[in-house]
């Protein structure tokens, strides 16, 4: 399967996702091709992963990423990442439940609108990858779950 950014690659018990890419082996930098956009993206990929890595936030990333994909929802991982960190910038850690009510409260009022750069190139805008469309969809499943209450129905 082609993705925005990857490829994945499917096993019966596994599946991995390959970025094909070009890396600058001067500096970090890393050009890939967003399929979304149809264009070459610079970015730094290793900073990326620096920062989700070091967040003390893939709990509640994993969480939300079983709920994307419980949702069917076009919601790029890193978007998605990079939402979750700015959604808990004021939250406690180790607050699992806590904080991912949080999240889908951002979701349900600030997100249709938040402006989301990557943290390595300003120029790349993640919150342009999505349309107004799948920005309200994320929305809604945000309110359904949050109205929902049942931890059974949001997450699994």
């Amino acid at each position: 399967h082609t993705r925005d950014v990857s490829i994945r690659l499917l096993n019966k018990e596994f599946s991995v996702d390959l970025i094909p890419a070009y890396r600058d082996g001067e500096t970090s930098r890393t050009t890939l091709f967003n399929k979304r956009s149809g264009s070459a993206l610079d970015t730094d990929v290793a900073r990326h992963i620096h920062l989700v890595t070091n967040s003390g936030r893939q709990q509640e990333i994993c969480a939300l990423k079983i709920w994307r994909e419980r949702r069917s929802l076009d919601f790029p991982s890193f978007y998605l990442e990079l939402i979750v960190l700015r959604a808990l910038g004021s939250e406690r850690f180790g607050q699992l439940a806590d904080n991912i009510l949080a999240v889908l409260r951002y979701f349900s009022t600030r997100f249709e609108q938040a402006v989301v750069a990557d943290p390595a190139n300003s120029r790349n805008l993640l919150s342009s990858d999505l349309s107004a469309n799948d920005k309200q969809a994320i929305a809604k499943a945000a309110r359904d779950a949050l109205y929902d209450e049942n931890w059974k129905k949001i997450l699994w």
